[in-house]
């Protein structure tokens, strides 16, 4: 069970002269938009990793906020009913995604890599628990790690601002029992990692990345694995090379740079000791990982000595734009198949629900680069323009395969505007340069790496 409790370590901010808060702008500027220990040693066998035949689906960051009987709760009222990330249809959403997996025929188990619930709360997570049996009724298996929205309330931290009772890591195992933790054949005591064998011959490594008992939230968006969990994954891959087992591993966070500057100016939405953790990763054969958090439609490839390499297939927000989940088929040809599926249609919602995510989303982005371009004292119509410009790579990047403008130039805005958006223009072209692979429809050959389009 689980052991080691996490700790957070705080530090406060000290104010510090106008000249140097502009200096260091390109350090700020990550927060305009969203308000192994062990040496690496191991040399990649190169062995060829016969990966059994599969499919299966990854739906992340469901973001689910059960509404009924708590529409007073401050979470709801915070976000209210037309959120970034849809909260009232977030229910509906999920059943909808449940019953296209069901539809899609063939499918053989979905991974959900965290976020299944908005505020963290045990009534949210039972709702999400009772949409998935209607999976494990078809026959679909499935398996669950948390997000950093999924709690935790430990006994060493009680929370008075959220009127419903947060989950406990006893408490997410005990509703997520059918959803790995009864099936897996190791488990992590220091954390909520697990390891099953849903087809034989292929691991899922489940890594728990989150960080709890943080004294001023029900959660932390930053993460981490701490030495015990690194040492234990590290056996669970040696275990595997042993065994000739294929691994394929999910975490919450990303575990690779998305963009340039990922982890410099978006450091909590990327894994602490990531650039360690991948090459250990790549060296032990692990050659590809799902992970969500970012809220991106978005695959990056990373490649190490040895001709080893590791895929990070991050999937969107399934209630934020643009709505997808990933289907995912791997045949006997050691070739896998990732597609992008996506929501388009909600019953209860009339209107064009794509486009409504779209600009809802767009709205609010644009709204928090605003408020964060406040202290610069930017007259209102360039910060405007400075804002729009924010907005829409951000979106670019949600939706995956970005296309850059022909500038990113703006024109109209006087010189001291122009000053503070050369610090913001770096982050925004990084955005959209987006590196290979394609983000949406690819194949990947995982004896060599490399990968093809799968919509040319």
């Amino acid at each position: 069970m689980f052991k080691t409790k996490y700790f957070l370590k705080n530090s406060c901010p000290t104010i510090l002269p106008t000249m140097i808060i502009l200096l260091s702008l390109s350090v700020m500027v990550g927060l305009f938009i969203f308000a192994f220990s062990c040496p690496v040693q191991a040399v990649q066998k190169n062995n060829k990793i016969n990966y059994p035949a599969a499919k299966f689906a990854v739906i992340t960051d469901p973001h689910l906020f059960e509404v009924e009987g708590n529409i007073n709760n401050p979470v709801y009222l915070k976000y209210g009913v037309e959120d970034r990330k849809l909260l009232s249809l977030s229910p509906e959403i999920l059943e909808i995604a449940v019953d296209k997996i069901i539809q899609e025929g063939g499918i053989e188990f979905v991974l959900l890599p965290g976020d299944l619930t908005d505020s963290g709360d045990i009534v949210s997570h039972k709702v999400v628990a009772g949409i998935l049996q209607k999976l494990k009724q078809n026959g679909i298996n499935v398996y669950v790690i948390p997000g950093n929205h999924d709690g935790f309330n430990t006994e060493d931290f009680q929370n008075t601002s959220i009127p419903r009772e947060i989950v406990t890591p006893e408490n997410f195992i005990n509703i997520y029992n059918n959803y790995g933790y009864k099936e897996a054949i190791f488990k992590d005591e220091n954390s909520l990692s697990y390891v099953v064998e849903p087809i034989k011959g292929l691991w899922l490594l489940m890594m728990d990345s989150c960080i709890y008992n943080s004294p001023d939230s029900y959660h932390v968006c930053n993460g981490r694995i701490r030495k015990p969990t690194k040492d234990w994954i590290n056996d669970i891959l040696i275990k595997a090379d042993e065994q000739n087992k294929a691994v394929i591993g999910s975490l919450h966070h990303s575990l690779l740079e998305h963009y340039e500057g990922h982890d410099r100016f978006f450091s909590k939405y990327i894994v602490d000791d990531f650039e360690e953790l991948s090459a250990q990763f790549a060296a032990r054969n692990m050659k590809v990982v799902f992970t969500g958090h970012h809220h991106a439609q978005d695959i990056v490839k990373k490649e190490f000595e040895n001709n080893s390499f590791i895929y990070d297939i991050e999937t969107s927000s399934l209630i934020g734009f643009p709505n997808a989940y990933r289907i995912v088929e791997i045949n006997q040809n050691n070739e896998v198949s990732i597609t992008s599926k996506y929501i388009k249609e909600v019953p209860s919602f009339e209107g064009d629900f794509p486009t409504h995510t779209k600009n809802y989303v767009l709205g609010r982005v644009k709204e928090v680069a605003a408020d964060k371009l406040d202290p610069f004292h930017i007259n209102p119509v360039d910060k405007d323009k400075i804002s729009d410009n924010a907005a829409e790579a951000m979106i670019a990047h949600y939706q995956g395969n970005e296309v850059a403008p022909e500038s990113l130039n703006i024109e109209g805005i006087n010189i001291w505007s122009r000053f503070i958006y050369s610090f913001y223009r770096r982050l925004l072209a990084s955005l959209y340069d987006d590196p290979a692979p394609d983000d949406l429809n690819i194949k990947i050959d995982l004896n060599t790496g490399e990968w093809t389009n799968l919509d040319n």
